[in-house]
């Protein structure tokens, strides 16, 4: 079990940057304190008891997909030594799945209890609004949980398909992967074993793709776009 813990920061009201802390309590498994300012602890604190969770812990269901890229994986694939990814992948699938159906009951009874009707706030940017006032209907968050069901599939056919066909590296999980999280909003980290070179292949090419998915780049200016992030960079000054 793994949960989060909002803490207020030790260093002022609006500093986020404070290390977290990590720690075992018991049934409750590891918790994690996260120092945030105390606008957002009280917030937090109101819709937690309005759930009746007075310990303030936010249950967290982790999942880790992995897919080697360099020479190791070349070498890996060459050996037939690639089992126990194909493993980590089927089982962290298995546990992203259960988590959507948990996602979608839960919005899904939400908008029946009511009425129908709610706030684009409570559900994901990507829903069509309804003709009430940009409001978001049973109909069309029914619409959008079949979108994400579908995202879901095409994942679990990634999967399958590495495993049964043998796909020497399958990178097309890494997009399927991150795409489906940011859609269902949820936290999500990319890493190499030196989050340096690989890393920043996989954020840029990301970065890209949500240019031209929400701000407008055009498909034929993707390549560019990807290659002046990766030789310019995208570091403050």
């Amino acid at each position: 079990a793994f949960s989060l813990k909002l803490v207020v920061s030790p260093n002022g009201a609006t500093n986020m940057m404070n290390p977290v802390k990590v720690s075992r309590a018991g049934p409750n498994g590891w918790i994690m304190e996260v120092p945030c300012p105390s606008l957002i602890i009280d917030i937090s604190t109101r819709i937690l008891k309005a759930k009746n969770n007075e310990a303030g812990l936010i249950k967290v269901t982790a999942v880790l997909f992995t897919q080697g890229i360099n020479e190791q994986q070349t070498v890996a694939n060459a050996m037939g030594d690639s089992v126990l990814q194909d493993i980590i992948n089927r089982e962290q699938f298995t546990r992203l799945e259960k988590y959507f159906e948990a996602y979608r009951d839960w919005h899904q009874a939400h908008f029946a209890s009511s009425g129908g009707l709610s706030s684009p706030s409570s559900t994901s940017s990507s829903s069509s609004p309804s003709s009430s006032g940009g409001r978001h209907t049973t109909k069309n968050v029914n619409t959008e949980m079949i979108v994400l069901g579908k995202a879901l599939s095409a994942i679990g056919t990634s999967v399958e398909k590495k495993r049964v066909f043998r796909i020497k590296k399958d990178v097309v999980i890494l997009p399927l992967v991150a795409d489906f999280c940011r859609k269902i909003h949820a936290g999500r980290c990319t890493s190499c074993k030196s989050a340096k070179d690989r890393t920043s292949m996989s954020v840029t090419w990301e970065q890209a793709r949500l240019l031209l998915e929400h701000h407008g780049l055009p498909q034929n200016a993707l390549e560019t776009a990807v290659q002046a992030m990766r030789s310019a960079g995208v570091c403050r000054s």
